[in-house]
């Protein structure tokens, strides 16, 4: 498998998992715990906050799972001249972006509850 492909198939990987991992707290089958989750001080202590705050949290993951996957599918494909460091950073940034977008909503979201 050349190196493109491998890379294509890691994040692709990446973008399944975070898809994953955000329906748990999206259906509200997660409690406050100390490992899984948005874990700050307010969400830890009150229930009533963490259910409705990780499932903004959780839709946020979601929607960067599948921007992972959009992406790196895109370029893979409609770009395939594009080396091997141009594609995986373009995956790279659109993982850090998409995350970090999704961390500053959450947090703006728990602020309002």
């Amino acid at each position: 498998m050349d190196p493109r492909t491998l890379i294509f198939a890691l994040y692709l990987c990446v973008g399944g998992v975070l898809c994953l991992i955000s329906l748990p707290l999206i259906l509200g089958m997660v409690g406050p715990n100390p490992f899984y989750g948005l874990r700050v001080k307010r969400t830890l202590d009150d229930p009533d906050v963490w259910y409705p705050a990780n499932r903004m949290a959780a839709w946020w993951m979601l929607a960067a799972g599948v921007v992972v996957m959009l992406v790196s599918a895109g370029v893979f494909l409609l770009l395939p001249r594009l080396g091997l460091v141009p594609y995986a950073l373009t995956c790279l940034g659109t993982v850090v972006v998409s995350l970090t977008l999704g961390l500053i909503r959450s947090i703006r979201y728990l602020r309002r509850l």
